[in-house]
């Protein structure tokens, strides 16, 4: 239970005439969080791979403006990259493939080296993990596999990093995605004095406190944003759709009818609230 969404962006900056819908971002309990899916590039070269190097280079350039946020910042979704021969069955396969060229395993490594922690990496530097298993050549059962979606977090996120994992069995299930659900954002404990019983009643008493604003924010939107969720609100009737990874198959439909609901609301109000 947190805070609704609040809708900061749609779309990378930098190609006006870019219509694919490939970025969402909002604001979630003081946690920016950018949901991607990148382009794939195939067949390689050609203007699609050359339109998912651009993507690359437009990506670098917001990245590094949402770093400067005093805020947690988690990049996640589809980059249709492997980073490295441990993220995929067989490289010697996948040299000449948009999803393992070493042009964007350059450009991923350049992301990365802004300061941003690979979620699952960092936590399983030297285990072969993976994301991803076509429907083709019985490759789930035989786990060839690929990793090629990521959680990318700022260095105010990654403090609260404490556990990351693939929901692998998720994708035996009959009709599921070719990917499987991943997990890398644990917020950790906040420190209390007393006991926990103690500090509940206190919560109970006593109405939410509104977030200090942050003393460096880049652009009106977050800043609008932010003093916008340091007022004093309700608490969510429904659990955060944009975080929540690990969603129990009989209540899938149901989620997703949330989810889309929510989206709309959040996208109405935004526009209402937000200078533009």
């Amino acid at each position: 239970m947190g805070q609704e969404p609040h809708l900061t962006r749609k779309g990378l900056p930098g190609e006006l005439e870019d219509e694919h819908s490939r970025y969402i971002e909002a604001i979630i309990d003081s946690i920016v969080v950018g949901c991607l899916y990148f382009p794939n590039g195939n067949p390689c070269p050609g203007p699609k791979f050359d339109y998912k190097l651009r993507w690359f280079l437009r990506l670098h350039d917001y990245a590094s403006e949402l770093l400067e946020l005093e805020l947690p910042v988690v990049l996640v979704g589809d980059y249709n990259v492997m980073p490295t021969e441990l993220d995929v069955y067989k490289p010697e396969r996948w040299t000449n493939d948009a999803l393992f060229r070493v042009e964007v395993r350059g450009a991923y490594r350049k992301l990365v080296g802004q300061g941003w922690t690979d979620a699952l990496r960092h936590l399983h530097p030297d285990e072969r993990i993976y994301t991803f298993w076509d429907y083709f050549r019985n490759v789930f059962a035989r786990d060839a596999g690929l990793r090629i979606d990521h959680f990318l977090l700022s260095s105010k996120a990654a403090t609260r990093l404490t556990k990351a994992e693939v929901d692998k069995h998720v994708r035996g299930w009959d009709h599921s995605s070719d990917h499987a659900p991943g997990s890398s954002f644990r917020t950790n404990p906040s420190r209390r004095t007393g006991s926990t019983k103690r500090a509940r009643k206190i919560r109970r008493k006593d109405p939410p406190k509104a977030a200090g604003a942050p003393q460096q924010l880049r652009g009106e939107r977050h800043q609008a944003i932010f003093e916008e969720m340091s007022r004093p609100r309700p608490r969510a009737r429904t659990r955060n759709c944009f975080l929540s990874m690990r969603i129990k198959r009989p209540r899938f439909d149901e989620v997703q009818k949330q989810c889309r609901e929510f989206e709309r609301r959040m996208v109405s109000q935004a526009q209402s609230r937000i200078p533009t």
